[in-house]
């Protein structure tokens, strides 16, 4: 323990106090203070160092505020948005392509069931386009229906000339395996306008 005497102090009043300060050692490091006529009670003075911020502490609040931020970022990336889908069209603004039992075509909007076709009055029945894997593509004949709730869908295929037959059953007539409906492919079809026109 070091004592230190200090110069006296003024007080209020005629008299004048002296002060002796002692700093403890140790772990309960501090000054005291003792004033020469007061109560014998020191008054404990306590001197705290600095504290400095932790390296660490500033790395992991650093890390944490990354991480909140990045919550927004990924969640935008990640959320699995579906496009909506366009309204369907009505049949009758799409032009399809009509076959006769003859063979006669013709293109005319569409519709549910039959058509008259335009040169022998017979039925005709839009045509489309349907592939086997191995034996190429093939041209049928399209019965349409639409369900309760207004959606228009293949209810029966032949070819030309053969019996209805439900649209899951639908096969090759050479091979028997089933045909996948096969869309248009617009350049052909330019393609093949050009060749006529030229």
């Amino acid at each position: 323990m070091v004592r230190a005497s200090a110069q006296p102090e003024p007080k209020t009043g005629d008299s004048t106090h002296s002060a002796t300060i002692v700093r403890a050692s140790g772990d309960d490091a501090g000054l005291s203070v003792f004033r020469s006529g007061d109560s014998p009670k020191p008054t404990r003075v306590r001197i705290i160092k600095k504290r400095r911020i932790s390296p660490t502490a500033v790395v992991s609040v650093g890390l944490a505020l990354a991480a909140a931020a990045m919550i927004p970022i990924v969640w935008f990336f990640t959320r699995n948005v579906q496009p909506e889908a366009p309204p369907p069209r009505a049949l009758t603004s799409v032009t399809l392509t009509w076959q006769c039992e003859v063979g006669h075509t013709f293109q005319a909007a569409g519709q549910i069931g039959s058509r008259k076709c335009w040169t022998c009055n017979r039925p005709s029945y839009p045509i489309a386009r349907y592939l086997c894997p191995v034996h190429g593509e093939y041209e049928a004949q399209v019965l349409l229906e639409e369900d309760s709730g207004g959606i228009t869908a293949v209810k029966e295929l032949r070819f030309q000339g053969s019996t209805w037959t439900a649209a899951d059953t639908f096969v090759c007539p050479r091979c028997g395996r089933k045909l996948e409906y096969a869309p248009k492919d617009p350049l052909e079809e330019a393609r093949k306008n050009k060749r006529r026109s030229g």
